[in-house]
């Protein structure tokens, strides 16, 4: 078997590979659901023997992923922007995501400054409190 991390090192690169295809399965990724419906659930929609490859499905799942995310902003924010800035250890480390906020927001993304952006907010706000 495949270590983990090469396991999705090939997902990623086959994804990124199949971001551009007509042919992508739909896949909705309320797996825990949605403040507007908590009793949401995901789903994967729109297959077809064509479409039903890994590259495909995770392709399809990225893209479901930022868009969840872009549906979640006031179009305002994001329409228009020259600049993305991300964060967060998933997207930073999967080309299909970097690839899903082009296709979705139309602009390039760029990384945060460091790395572990949650737990390095969380330190600082806790510093701010004890002085």
């Amino acid at each position: 078997p495949l270590p983990d991390v090469e396991l999705y090192d090939r997902i990623d690169a086959l994804a990124v590979a199949a971001m551009d295809d007509a042919d992508l399965p739909v896949v909705r990724p309320h797996f825990l659901g949605e403040r507007s419906d908590p009793a949401l659930r995901g789903s994967i929609g729109a297959l077809n023997l064509e479409n039903y490859t890994p590259g495909k499905l995770a392709a399809a799942l990225a893209l479901g992923i930022v868009g969840n995310l872009q549906q979640a902003l006031p179009e305002p924010f994001w329409r228009g922007r020259k600049r993305l800035l991300i964060s967060g250890n998933a997207i930073r480390k999967t080309r299909a995501l970097q690839a899903a906020c082009v296709k979705c927001f139309g602009v390039e993304p760029i990384p945060a400054e460091g790395n572990e952006e949650a737990a390095r907010g969380a330190a600082q706000l806790s510093g701010r409190l004890l002085q």
